[in-house]
């Protein structure tokens, strides 16, 4: 509820092509629709980025993104993740396209990679992921100084904070989403064991079919969907 919408008048008729992320949401109540990005370069660049500015905070909270398509993006077609102790809260990423966007060899990305922030402690769903299709996502060899790992239609990136940030604990939901063809996994929630109590997480309806594509892989879980060590999932 009552998000300033930044939405395209015709959908899909707004197009970017950009060497950064296309649109950096680092602030609360936004909700951006009807656009596709691309992007090219060497940084850090999701085509759609929930993130804080600076690693000073605060938290941001309340973004959605739905009924975007990013193709071609260097590391993620859409993306959270921490600023140091903060990051993003209370996001929702429905009816999107995530194709070919794990392109970038800086970090081995993935078609949404989503790792929050909590805003507060409040009981309800803190991360929704429902209704998006996710394809063709394959990371480059090498990617992050090494051989691929990732290239995932959706991942839950450790969600307990090994990776940096404080974690989360709050509920996550991946609902009534297709993911094919991707070089990783179709759906990965992971690295959900350090907390307690973990976030619980719900995947539900979705559809995966002909991930782990990528035979240049060393990872192991190869499954469609991988629990990767997370707890209450």
């Amino acid at each position: 509820n009552n998000v300033a919408w930044l939405e395209c008048a015709t959908a899909f008729a707004c197009t970017m092509s950009t060497t950064n992320s296309g649109i950096w949401i680092d602030k609360s109540y936004w909700g951006v629709q009807g656009w596709v990005i691309s992007s090219s370069g060497a940084a850090y660049t999701p085509c759609f980025l929930a993130e804080p500015d600076t690693s000073a905070g605060p938290t941001i909270h309340h973004v959605i993104f739905a009924n975007n398509i990013a193709s071609g993006c260097l590391q993620e077609g859409f993306a959270t993740g921490p600023k140091g102790s903060y990051g993003t809260d209370y996001v929702a990423f429905i009816g999107n396209i995530a194709y070919n966007s794990a392109q970038g060899s800086l970090i081995c990305g993935s078609g949404i990679s989503s790792t929050s922030v909590a805003s507060d402690t409040l009981p309800g769903t803190h991360t929704y992921i429902a209704g998006n299709f996710l394809w063709g996502n394959i990371n480059p060899n090498p990617c992050n100084g090494g051989v691929p790992s990732d290239g995932e239609g959706i991942i839950l990136d450790e969600t307990d904070g090994t990776g940096g940030g404080p974690g989360f604990q709050q509920q996550i939901v991946i609902a009534n989403n297709i993911s094919i063809g991707n070089g990783g996994r179709g759906i990965q929630p992971s690295f959900n064991t350090v907390l307690s109590p973990p976030a619980p997480i719900y995947v539900l309806q979705n559809t995966v079919w002909g991930n782990n594509t990528d035979t240049t892989q060393t990872n192991s879980a190869c499954g469609e969907i991988v629990i990767g060590e997370a707890y209450k999932t």
